[in-house]
């Protein structure tokens, strides 16, 4: 008989596990759970920070059943709220928007950061001195927070003008569920927005920065092709950088020099190169399989430069152990490069004189010359001819060196070169910094350098670019340069005399045609070349011209 069995199976409490019947109140809220999830979720995937906030109101007017719901947003900390959204219960969008909220209410939920809600706000004791809710014969308002990790960034005001009541606080919970999960949305959208124009920004910076490059190369190119060119002479010359005229024609110069093994001079000031013209003349002429032996005179003391350039023999003097060679003798068959040959003291000057005539050399200690065959390169910052004057050169010493004259010209004499140079030197800076990227100058950078007079000459400019590689990224601007470089606007100096005319106008226009006349001189007439030297189009440059010619 199964009777009693299934007697005995309904009095059995529920299985472990099982549900009973879920209340309506559950039930009410489960629905309302999944309809915020399922509103968490559109939200927070919509990127758009116009729409999402249309979708926020929308989300509100339509889960709360209000005839209108606005969005209000504080645009910075202290500011008044602002209107962003307005919208009707058909998802239409309302005009005069501002004018349609009582400001009360809405700052009221915002300051204290809790709901607000009234069921008749007309006859609502707290907002009887609030001229907007009379104005606009509000009735059923309900105004919640937004808030965002501990701050209110606005609030969700939505009303019913027709219905009393129309909000309880099950609605005021739904608002305030809704506003939490609407103020996480609105901020991810803002930090996707400003993420996406900072990306935006960058890339633009990208771009002019890439244009910059590509401009600067291909004016660097039409530099190279329009100047002109080193294709007249014998050597390469590769390691001597330069396509300005002046270069030119101290290569010209130089190229001659080094088919002779007569004696040179090379006069430049500090920086310009000197040694490095003297290892072109050895490396270009026939004596380049033989030794190239340097030394700086005015580096070594007096009494050991003896011994370094002649020589000496043991037991000579102090610490003279063993029998020693001079480099006149190391540098036999090849070439001997004097630096700051000038500052030697008179007597040896002297010495160097005999050797010169003669070709031998003597010892320290040693009465027996030796037959010694160097070509004799030598340099000086000032001309011979100005130190014999001061009577600190012997005329008879310059008359056996200065043979052959080749002047270096100063990096302001030829700033059209500056590119050429820039380029070079980064390149071997690039190969210091063990395989990293080859640092780019902006073409601001690359102005401010062809605008300093560089008293350093390419010395200084090697530094500068060492120093902006060292401390700046590997795109270089001009606030990596070194102030002097980055504030420098040479200009020649200006003739402010007793007796000198101060009137401005004819003394600008002076300079101007000295400067054009100059980027010509340079450019060997190129107009092209000269006025991009100047930073003017052609057209510009020519009307400049013209302008002086008539002037003239």
């Amino acid at each position: 008989d199964a009777g009693p069995a299934l007697a005995a199976t309904a009095a059995a409490p529920p299985a472990r596990g099982a549900r009973g019947p879920m209340s309506p109140d559950a039930a009410l809220d489960i629905a309302r759970l999944r309809r915020l999830l399922a509103l968490s979720r559109r939200l927070n995937s919509e990127h758009s920070l116009d729409r999402l906030l249309d979708d926020v109101i929308d989300a509100a007017i339509e889960m709360i059943d209000a005839e209108r719901g606005f969005l209000l947003l504080r645009p910075a900390p202290g500011a008044p709220l602002e209107v962003v959204v307005a919208r009707n219960f058909a998802a239409g969008a309302l005009d005069d928007a501002a004018g349609k909220v009582s400001r009360s209410i809405a700052e009221q939920a915002a300051t204290t950061g809790e709901p607000v809600i009234t069921v008749d706000a007309g006859v609502d004791e707290r907002f009887g001195d609030a001229a907007s809710v009379a104005s606009l014969r509000l009735r059923s308002v309900l105004a919640v927070p937004l808030r965002q990790k501990g701050k209110v960034t606005g609030c969700i005001y939505v009303d019913h003008r027709l219905r009393g009541g129309a909000f309880d606080d099950d609605a005021a919970r739904l608002a305030l569920e809704l506003g939490d999960i609407a103020a996480v949305a609105i901020e991810n959208a803002r930090l996707t927005a400003d993420l996406r124009r900072r990306q935006d920004e960058v890339d633009g910076l990208n771009a002019r920065l890439a244009a910059e490059l590509a401009d600067r190369d291909a004016e660097l190119t039409r530099v190279r092709a329009e100047l002109p060119g080193r294709t007249a002479l014998r050597g390469r010359y590769a390691e001597i950088i330069g396509e300005a005229p002046a270069m030119v024609a101290m290569l010209a110069t130089l190229d001659r020099a080094a088919r002779t093994a007569l004696p040179v001079v090379v006069v430049g000031e500090s920086g310009t190169g000197k040694e490095l013209v003297a290892r072109a003349l050895h490396h270009h002429g026939d004596r380049k399989d033989r030794p190239f032996v340097a030394v700086n005179c005015s580096a070594v003391p007096e009494p050991l430069l003896e011994s370094e350039l002649f020589g000496h023999v043991r037991g000579s003097f102090t610490g003279a152990d063993r029998d020693r060679r001079g480099l006149f003798e190391v540098a036999d068959g090849g070439t001997l490069f004097l630096d700051e040959v000038a500052d030697t003291t008179p007597a040896m000057q002297a010495k160097l004189l005999r050797v010169v005539q003669d070709g031998v050399v003597r010892r320290v200690g040693d009465e027996r010359g030796r037959q010694v065959d160097v070509r004799l390169v030598v340099a000086t910052q000032h001309p011979l001819a100005e130190l014999v004057a001061a009577g600190r050169f012997r005329e008879d010493l310059r008359f056996r060196l200065e043979v052959i004259a080749v002047a270096v010209p100063p990096l302001r004499e030829r700033l059209e070169d500056v590119p050429l140079l820039v380029d070079h030197i980064l390149d071997r800076l690039a190969d210091k910094l063990g395989g990293a990227a080859r640092p780019q100058l902006t073409r601001a950078a690359l102005r401010a350098l062809g605008h300093h007079a560089w008293p350093g000459n390419v010395r200084e400019l090697e530094n500068a670019l060492a120093r902006a590689c060292a401390l700046g990224g590997p795109i270089i601007d001009v606030e990596d340069l070194p102030d002097a470089v980055a504030q420098s606007r040479w200009l020649p100096p200006a003739q402010t005399g007793p007796g000198a005319d101060l009137t401005l106008k004819p003394a600008l226009e002076a300079l101007e045609r000295a400067y054009v006349d100059a980027a010509m001189g340079r450019t060997g007439g190129n107009q092209t070349v000269a006025a991009r030297l100047l930073g003017l189009s052609r057209f510009g440059l020519q009307k400049k011209l013209k302008r002086i010619a008539e002037g003239e």
